[in-house]
């Protein structure tokens, strides 16, 4: 009798271990399907970033070239509205294209994003002890 005991025992034991460590694995699976989801989600926040600054880049160098273009349409000929109308336009796009940039690459604006400001915020917070 005692060694049946012992034997159910064991065989629930057993079973119930299998079950927590089939638990477990779903847990870490989970865990890692979403690990891998946020690198995805990273790689393409990164991959349109990247996008738009090429894009703000390029609108930069028409604006330049655009300046250069009007300057040179108001100094060949006399169509001064045209040439000025460059140069604002030039002007315009590169401004833009700078104000952006400068927004998106500075470290305040990226502690901001990625939260390193709040963690900060939290790790230097005075707790009471």
């Amino acid at each position: 009798m005692n060694r049946f005991v012992k034997g159910l025992l064991t065989a629930l034991a057993i079973g119930v271990a299998r079950k927590y460590r089939q638990s477990s694995l779903d847990f870490l699976k989970i865990k890692a399907a979403t690990a891998y989801l946020h690198g995805v989600q990273g790689a393409h926040r990164a991959i349109v970033a990247g996008i738009l600054l090429l894009a703000l880049l390029l609108l930069a160098a028409a604006g330049f070239v655009m300046i250069h273009v009007g300057l040179f349409l108001g100094l060949v000929s006399h169509p001064v509205l045209r040439a000025t109308l460059f140069v604002v336009l030039g002007l315009a796009y590169m401004i833009v294209a700078v104000v952006f940039i400068r927004k998106r690459c500075s470290e305040e604006y990226w502690m901001a994003v990625t939260g390193a400001d709040r963690l900060v915020e939290d790790v230097t917070r005075d707790h009471p002890r």
